[in-house]
């Protein structure tokens, strides 16, 4: 067996494994206690079938298609270090952030802007690393949408295709997310966007506060203000 035979489902269940054992159990569906507790001539065995797949890094050559279903997709507005926003729909590029970033990762990105640390980038890499592989069937539904298909209707098509790209091979996947991901002008651009939408909420909740706060100052001032109009009335009569 290689990576090619692996399906997204498969693949998601591997990535979270802590072990050979817990990796081995969920390729050939034996339960992990019958592997530990089982022959070393049998553990042998499934280490020479499973051998690309335990010890053999993911082949992922970047691709702009992919087949799900019965249907090949290409994207169009995705091009190598390159990213035409023309061709993606507000609602994609929104979605895709929140699929792919996390309040850390752009704290660590504003770090990285101020020091520009290797080390950082790569803390970033490990946290959308885990975000994307978490969100996958939903990332590949959003970045597959067919040109002539608005994105609106295209969002009733997902409970349907996530299923659909659970079956997909891993590496036919990963060679899509991997053009995706090798387009660094465009994951800067959502990590930068994220940036700017965090900063916009926050003014709004500091807006927000300030506004609750004021009106709280104005209803506990209430009773005093009355009495100071009962007093001026009552000094006109």
């Amino acid at each position: 067996m290689n990576w090619k035979e692996v399906n997204v489902k498969t693949y998601k269940k591997l990535y979270k494994s802590k072990s050979d054992f817990e990796r081995m159990s969920i390729l050939s569906n034996i339960p992990e206690k019958d592997l530990i507790n089982g022959s070393l001539v049998v553990i042998e065995s499934l280490r020479k079938r499973y051998a690309d797949i335990l010890f053999n890094k993911m082949p992922s050559e970047p691709s702009k298609t992919i087949k799900v279903g019965k249907n090949f997709y290409f994207i169009k507005y995705l091009s190598k270090y390159e990213f035409s926003k023309d061709k993606m729909t507000a609602g994609q590029f929104a979605d895709l952030q929140v699929l792919t970033s996390s309040d850390k990762s752009i704290e660590l990105y504003k770090k990285f802007k101020q020091t520009n640390d290797e080390e950082i980038l790569k803390q970033i890499g490990v946290l959308t690393n885990d975000k994307i592989t978490e969100n996958l069937n939903k990332i590949v539904f959003i970045l597959i949408k067919p040109e002539n298909i608005l994105y609106s209707d295209w969002l009733k098509e997902m409970p349907k295709m996530e299923s659909e790209i659970d079956k997909c091979s891993i590496v036919d996947v990963y060679g899509l997310i991997n053009f995706f991901l090798l387009t660094p002008k465009f994951y800067e651009r959502i990590l930068r966007e994220s940036l700017r939408v965090q900063k916009s909420c926050l003014k709004k909740e500091i807006r927000e506060k300030q506004r609750v706060r004021h009106g709280l100052a104005y209803l506990l001032n209430y009773p005093i203000m009355m009495f100071c109009l009962l007093r001026i009335s009552l000094m006109r009569i």
